[in-house]
């Protein structure tokens, strides 16, 4: 509130710079999992199956599992909530929308395969202490990275 009120101008200023942090850390991340992790072959990733939750059916399994992926092109409707405040919405927003789910489903379709091929063993990562399974991937890489120096 108080950005909005007193830092109005700084506001688009605000977005670049958090759009860049945006892009870095999904870099960092993406970065050391794809180099310094070990790949699970293809067949395993794109032909392999689990039904961990006790779904009835494979294909419910399945379902049930990819609405997390499809968060990552969900990210239209923050462009819809700024409509009242840009100069010719009609046009600009549709823009935004369409930009936003280009941008984001990309990123988050690349930190999903590089999670999905750099995973390990994923009842360890499911089982972690921690509770964040992403935390014991990066956890047991930074331990094997560790032990290669």
């Amino acid at each position: 509130m108080l950005v909005n009120l007193v830092g109005g101008k700084l506001l688009p200023r605000i977005e670049t710079v958090l759009l860049v942090v945006h892009i870095l850390r999904f870099s960092g991340i993406l970065i050391p999992l794809a180099c310094l992790s070990e790949h699970k072959p293809k067949e395993e990733v794109f032909l392999e199956f689990l039904n961990s939750g006790g779904f009835s059916t494979q294909g419910l399994s399945w379902f049930v599992g990819m609405t997390s992926c499809a968060f990552g092109f969900a990210g239209g409707d923050a462009a819809v909530h700024m409509s009242e405040e840009v100069a010719n919405p009609s046009c600009v927003i549709p823009h935004a929308i369409v930009l936003s789910v280009i941008l984001n489903g990309r990123l988050g379709f690349g930190m999903l395969i590089a999670v999905l091929f750099c995973v390990g063993n994923l009842e360890d990562a499911l089982n972690s202490r921690t509770g964040y399974p992403f935390r014991e991937i990066f956890t047991k890489l930074l331990i094997r990275s560790l032990a290669d120096y």
